[in-house]
C-alpha cells in the first residue's frame, strides 16, 4: 500500500479543535478515494504521556506530534498522493501549527498483519553520515527482521512506512505544511496502552542497539496514538 501521512501539531485553538477538523477532513478525503481498490483514511490522536519513560522516549529527542491523518490505496501513484490533502492548512487555519507539521508520502511494508486501535508511531530521522539508500535498506532488510519475531510472539502488528523525499516535499507544499524531512515511521499495534508499556519494559536489547546504528536519535520521536476514525473499503 502507498499512502500520504500528515504528522500534525495543534495550533492556538488546541487539540480538541484540531481533532474535530481532522474528522471533517477524513470524510472529505474519503468521498474522493472510496472507489479506489484498498482505499483507507485514518485519523490518530496522541495518548498523552503513554510513551514517557520508554526506552525510545529516553533515547530520542524529538517532540511527539498531536495527531496524524493518513490516506492511501493499493498501488497508489505517488503523483496522485501528493495532492490528496491539498489546501489543508488553509482549511484548518489556527487549529494547526502548519510550520511545524510534516507531510510524508511513501510505501507501507507489513511485517505482521494485525491491527488494533492503539498504535505506536516511531518517527525516524536519518543520520547524515548514512546515505538515503543505505539507511532505508538497513531499516527494511535488516532491522525489520530483528523486530518481527517479537511481534509474532506477541501476536501484535508491525509495519514500516518509508517516505519518498521528493513526493513528501511536494505533498508538504500542496497541503501548506512547513516540513517533510523525516524518513518515515515504524508502526506497532497493541491491545491497549498497558500492553505497550509492558513490551517496552522488556524491549529486546539487540533491537535497541541496532536502532542506534541507523537512526539519528536526537531528531526521532516516539508517540502512542489511538485510532479515532477509520474509513476503508
Amino acid at each position: 500500500m502507498r499512502m500520504v501521512s500528515l504528522l500534525l501539531r495543534s495550533g492556538s485553538r488546541g487539540r480538541d479543535e484540531l481533532d474535530a477538523a481532522l474528522e471533517a477532513e477524513s470524510r472529505r478525503v474519503w468521498e474522493l478515494l472510496s472507489g479506489r481498490p484498498g482505499a483507507r483514511v485514518r485519523v490518530l490522536r496522541l495518548l498523552d504521556g503513554v510513551a514517557d519513560g520508554s526506552s525510545h522516549a529516553l533515547a530520542m529527542g524529538g517532540r511527539p506530534f498531536d495527531a496524524e491523518i493518513e490516506a492511501g490505496w493499493d498501488d497508489a501513484p505517488l503523483a496522485e498522493l501528493v495532492d490528496v490533502f491539498a489546501g489543508l492548512a488553509g482549511r484548518l487555519g489556527d487549529r494547526l501549527d502548519a510550520a511545524d507539521s510534516f507531510a510524508q508520502v511513501g510505501t507501507v511494508y507489513p511485517f505482521t498483519p494485525r491491527e488494533t486501535d492503539v498504535v505506536t508511531l516511531v518517527v525516524i530521522s536519518r543520520p547524515l553520515t548514512m546515505s538515503w539508500d543505505a539507511h532505508h535498506r538497513h531499516w527494511l532488510d535488516e532491522h525489520g527482521w530483528l523486530v518481527k519475531p517479537g511481534a509474532d510472539a506477541r501476536g501484535s502488528g508491525y509495519r514500516q512506512f518509508h517516505a519518498d523525499p521528493k513526493a513528501s516535499s511536494f505533498a508538504a507544499r500542496s497541503a501548506g505544511l512547513g516540513r517533510h524531512e523525516y524518513e518515515g515511521f515504524a508502526m506497532a499495534y497493541f491491545a491497549d496502552p498497558e500492553a505497550y508499556r509492558a513490551v517496552m519494559v522488556g524491549a529486546n536489547p539487540k533491537v535497541l542497539a541496532d536502532e542506534a546504528r541507523f537512526i539519528d536519535m536526537t531528531d526521532s520521536v516516539p508517540g502512542v496514538y489511538r485510532v479515532t476514525t477509520v474509513h476503508q473499503a
